[in-house]
């Protein structure tokens, strides 16, 4: 007589041990149920969790087998529909190869899909695509751009990239205000109803730009600051171990002259009042 509970018992072991028969019968189980809800529906909800659990090989806490194609089928179905978050995902996938052969043209187009509707990490992975020149050509400022438009949405990654391009512009550059310049420029003659990469509200768009290009110049002049305070100690501590080495030296030198000198008497003791 079949006992469920033993059944599961020992399918959870196999699958805890990574036995990949058990973690596709598991996947069989747990999700079978949800595809066919998303087919018969075209839930967009239920199709985008469909794509996070096969992309990340979890569902409802178990685990299942990581499905790149069926990762890429579940979040291109749902970005169908518009969903933002599912439009970045399949232009990750895009990018990145994941459950289809890379294409950037493909990935950037949905990644602007995404952007259009404000979607920050979107916005960063342009930004990259500009700055790695994939799809588009290389461009350190539009990538900045890009960064600075994800950053003013809090997006920590897009503000760490833009950092990034701030301190190698210096570590290439004899002038560290260059690269700053070349963005105010960038951003003052930049109409967002011009190209159709860009998509942000109105006059908000320069008008955030600026405000995270301000931020952007404070935290960069505190890194060059920090920098100038480091090679300060740097240099102090170098000067000073060449005084400290000099001082041993002259001290070795005193101590030879004072070697090569006679020996001087011992005193004698005072004589013994009693003699």
């Amino acid at each position: 007589m079949p006992n469920a509970a033993k059944s599961a018992y020992w399918l959870g072991r196999a699958v805890a041990a990574g036995y990949r028969p058990a973690l596709y019968f598991n996947e069989h189980l747990l999700l079978k149920p949800l595809v066919t809800a998303a087919e018969a529906t075209g839930n967009p909800t239920t199709e985008y969790q469909l794509a996070l659990a096969y992309y990340r090989g979890r569902y409802d806490g178990q685990t299942i087998p990581i499905r790149p194609g069926k990762t890429f089928y579940w979040f291109h179905r749902c970005a169908e529909s518009g969903n933002a978050a599912a439009e970045f995902s399949v232009g990750y996938c895009y990018q990145f190869g994941f459950g289809t052969a890379i294409n950037y043209q493909h990935a950037a187009h949905w990644y602007t899909l995404s952007a259009k509707q404000h979607n920050s990490a979107a916005e960063n992975n342009i930004g990259m695509m500009h700055q790695r020149g994939e799809f588009y050509p290389k461009s350190d400022t539009k990538a900045a751009v890009w960064f600075l438009l994800s950053s003013s949405q809090g997006d920590a990654m897009a503000k760490k990239n833009f950092q990034g391009l701030l301190q190698s512009d210096i570590v290439q550059s004899p002038h560290p205000t260059q690269f700053i310049g070349r963005m105010q420029r960038a951003i003052r003659q930049y109409n967002p109803d011009s190209d159709a990469n860009l998509m942000i509200a109105g006059g908000l768009y320069q008008q955030i730009l600026e405000q995270q290009l301000k931020a952007a110049k404070a935290d960069h002049d505190q890194w060059v600051l920090q920098q100038q305070q480091e090679q300060q100690e740097e240099q102090q501590q170098a000067e000073q171990a060449q005084e400290d080495a000099q001082q041993q030296q002259q001290d070795d030198a005193d101590g030879q002259d004072a070697g090569d000198q006679p020996d001087e008497a011992a005193p004698e003791p005072e004589p013994d009042p009693g003699e």
